[in-house]
C-alpha cells in the first residue's frame, strides 16, 4: 500500500498513531479519497487515520489506502479514548447492506451480504416492484441489538437498562414533538441458569406508535390501545398486520415494517429515505462502532438517577457513556423492581 501527497506543500504523513510505515510518492500516483458504487468492481481509496483530534488533524496525520475490493466503503468513526477525549478515525469499512425489496416483493433467496453478489433467483418476479434501500435493526436476545447500518463484523450492542426505552423514532430534532412512528421496548434482566442477573437485558414487552394508534405486543398477543386484542389479518389506516411461518409482520404504508417472533426477537426495517433515531441508531451513521448519539434532553424529577440534560449531552450529541446513552432514550417505568431501583425510587 502506498501513500501520496495531496498537495506539494502539504504531504500526508505516516499514519501517526496508526503505526503505518507507508512511503511517500509523488502527486498523482494514488487517486484522491473516493467512494465506489457497490458491485461496480472499483475499490474506493480512503483517507486512513487513528486517534486524530479532528478532521484536519486526520488529514495531516493520515495516509491514503486503496480498499481490498468494491464491497468496502470509506468509514469515519468518532469515539472517546481512555481519557474521555473525543477522537476520530478513518479507514476502509465493509459494506453490510445490499439493495432490498419491500416486504410484498421479498425475493425467494435473500441477497448476499457481499454487495458485488446481490442476486435473486428470478428477477422477473419482481419487475414491477420498486427497489428500495432499507436498514434493519435487530433485537435478538443477549447480547441484544444490531443497530441500523452496523458494519460486518461489528459486535452487537449489549443493552444494560431495565426500563422502557425508545428503540426507533421519527422524532429526531428538538421541537418536533412525538414521532409519527415509534418502536418502544421494555427490558427485563437476563438471568443465567442459577437465576442470577447476567448484567444484560432482553425485550419483554414491545409497542408501536403509528400516527394516532398504539399497538402493544407480548407473548404472541397484539393489543390495539383502547380496542383490545386484534385478530389477524388486520388493517387500519395504513397499518397492515399479518402472520407468516410464525412471524408477525407489521407493514406501514410509508415502507417501514416490523417483524416479531412472538416473544423477544424483533426486526425493524426502515427505508433510508426516512430519518430515524433511537437506541437502534441512525441512518446517518458513517463511522465504525456503536452509534451512541443521545436522545432528547430531559429532566425527570421523579427519576433522579436517569437525568440527561443539554448541559452534559445535547440531543444527537455523542453520549459520554453507555449508561447516559440508555438514559437519554428512557420512556418510563415498566413495573419491575430493577427499573425502580435504577430510576432512584
Amino acid at each position: 500500500m502506498t501513500a501520496t501527497n495531496i498537495r506539494n506543500k502539504n504531504p500526508l504523513r505516516g499514519a501517526g498513531r496508526s503505526g503505518s510505515s507507508e512511503t511517500k510518492k509523488p502527486v498523482g500516483t494514488t487517486p484522491l479519497p473516493s467512494k465506489a458504487v457497490c458491485g461496480k468492481g472499483i475499490p474506493p481509496v480512503c483517507l486512513t487515520c487513528l486517534g486524530a483530534k479532528d478532521d484536519k488533524d486526520c488529514f495531516f496525520k493520515g495516509f491514503l489506502k486503496t480498499c481490498p475490493d468494491d464491497t468496502y466503503t470509506c468509514v469515519r468513526r468518532t469515539y472517546l479514548n481512555a481519557a474521555g477525549q473525543l477522537r476520530i478515525s478513518r479507514n476502509c469499512g465493509k459494506l453490510a447492506k445490499c439493495p432490498a425489496f419491500p416486504d410484498k416483493c421479498r425475493p425467494e433467496k435473500e441477497a448476499s451480504k457481499s454487495c458485488s453478489k446481490c442476486k435473486f433467483e428470478d428477477m422477473s418476479l419482481f419487475s414491477n416492484c420498486t427497489l428500495t434501500e432499507r436498514s434493519t435493526c435487530r433485537l435478538a436476545g443477549d447480547p441484544h441489538c444490531k443497530q441500523f447500518d452496523a458494519l460486518d463484523g461489528e459486535p452487537l450492542v449489549n443493552l444494560i437498562g431495565h426500563c422502557k426505552y425508545n428503540m426507533v423514532t421519527t422524532y429526531c430534532a428538538p421541537g418536533q414533538g412525538l414521532g409519527w412512528f415509534e418502536l418502544h421496548a421494555s427490558f427485563t434482566p437476563a438471568k443465567d441458569r442459577n437465576g442470577q442477573n447476567t448484567g444484560n437485558s432482553y425485550a419483554q414487552k414491545l409497542s408501536i406508535t403509528y400516527h394516532e394508534d398504539m399497538y402493544m405486543f407480548e407473548n404472541g398477543i397484539i393489543d390495539l390501545f383502547a380496542f383490545g386484542p386484534i385478530t389477524l389479518p388486520f388493517q387500519k389506516l395504513g397499518m397492515s398486520i399479518t402472520q407468516s411461518n410464525g412471524i408477525y409482520i407489521f407493514s406501514m404504508a410509508e415502507g417501514i415494517s416490523v417483524e416479531w417472533d412472538g416473544t423477544h426477537k424483533v426486526n425493524a426495517n426502515v427505508p433510508q429515505t426516512i430519518h430515524v433515531c433511537g437506541l437502534c441508531g441512525q441512518h446517518t451513521k458513517v463511522f465504525q462502532g456503536a452509534d451512541l448519539r443521545a436522545g432528547p434532553s430531559y429532566k425527570a424529577h421523579y427519576c433522579k438517577n436517569m437525568n440527561v440534560t443539554s448541559d452534559t449531552t445535547p440531543f444527537n450529541g455523542m453520549a459520554v457513556s453507555k449508561t447516559e446513552w440508555m438514559n437519554s432514550w428512557y420512556i418510563g417505568q415498566n413495573g419491575q423492581d430493577e427499573c425502580a431501583a435504577e430510576c432512584g425510587f
